[in-house]
């Protein structure tokens, strides 16, 4: 089948099968899954991103978070048999996110992952197709229990018609370089952080990945929400970004360098408010980097600290890699 069949927005239409006992599978508590019954577990609510790169799927599912915003978190899966280490977001907000290993391939019909714990124990199994007419993604996951009764749920989702197919380029997914979770360093002095895999294939040094770091946030340009963007170069550590949005009020980004700690921060500026504070942690051996944030709602900080150091990698690694 033609992945690009896939390519587009997913919204949940229908979870038929197994549904309670996944949830606690998943190690969600009774209370949250009598509230996910009562929210019809996402139907009509929950959208799904899919975009083709060749054959590597890349994958985003919107989880909502009251009073924090919305978040687009996903992994991108190389459908070629091979086994990769991803970041799980299967069941978020529910459940916290988990690295795992995954094998998948495309089918005559769609695709099949398999995925494995990180002591490549089996863990659960995916199938997926989209119908003939392409309007309607049907997704069945059965879960490995040795000795234990399967447990089985399917879902369907719907292709939006308000919402066109994302540009793979868009997605934060397509970045190249896996983010995780729960891999991070005993030492690391931050809270809710993620980490890279090894950058090793794209950086020679840590120093040369913080120095593409800053190039690259000293080269901003203006987005849709801003009129104007200007550099202002402070000191040999420090520079801001001053920008003017589209109702001419006032922003900045404060950063400040540390190349003895192989850090760079950056403060949100809102006027004379500072709203965040993210840190970028390059560290050696392997090459990796570190990413967090000041955001006082817990799950926000790690979402947000997820979405840039996708999108930081995204800009930062070679385009002839990209």
């Amino acid at each position: 089948m033609d992945p690009q069949k896939f390519n587009a927005v997913w919204v949940q239409d229908t979870t038929e099968g197994d549904v309670s006992d996944w949830l606690k599978w998943l190690g969600v508590g009774m209370v949250m899954r009598g509230l996910a019954w009562t929210a019809g577990y996402g139907n009509g609510t929950t959208k799904v991103k899919i975009a083709f790169d060749g054959d590597s799927c890349c994958e985003e599912q919107l989880v909502t978070l009251p009073g924090a915003g919305v978040f687009s978190l996903g992994s991108r899966i190389k459908l070629d048999c091979s086994k990769q280490k991803i970041c799980d977001w299967v069941g978020a907000p529910l459940v916290p996110p988990k690295s795992l290993l995954v094998s998948g391939r495309l089918t005559d019909v769609g695709m099949e992952i398999d995925l494995f714990t990180l002591q490549s124990e089996p863990h659960s199994s995916v199938k997926r197709s989209i119908s003939e007419d392409g309007n309607t993604m049907t997704t069945e996951c059965t879960v490995c229990m040795p000795g234990a009764k399967e447990i089985k749920v399917k879902t369907t989702h719907k292709k939006s018609t308000e919402e066109p197919a994302p540009p793979c380029s868009e997605l934060l997914s397509s970045c190249l370089v896996p983010i995780f979770t729960d891999a991070i360093p005993e030492d690391s002095p931050y809270k809710d952080s993620v980490i890279s895999d090894s950058l090793a294939e794209y950086f020679s040094s840590a120093e040369q990945c913080l120095d593409s770091l800053v190039t690259t946030f000293k080269a901003k340009e203006a987005d849709s929400s801003e009129k104007e963007v200007s550099l202002e170069e402070v000191s040999e550590a420090n520079f801001t970004i001053h920008l003017t949005k589209n109702d001419d009020s006032k922003a900045a980004l404060v950063y400040n360098l540390d190349k003895d700690a192989g850090t760079l921060t950056s403060t949100y500026r809102a006027g004379e408010t500072d709203v965040v504070t993210f840190t970028w942690q390059v560290r050696a051996d392997p090459v990796r980097l570190e990413v967090s944030n000041s955001w006082p709602h817990d799950q926000a900080r790690l979402y947000d600290s997820y979405q840039w150091a996708q999108r930081t990698l995204k800009m930062i690694l070679p385009h002839s890699k990209q």
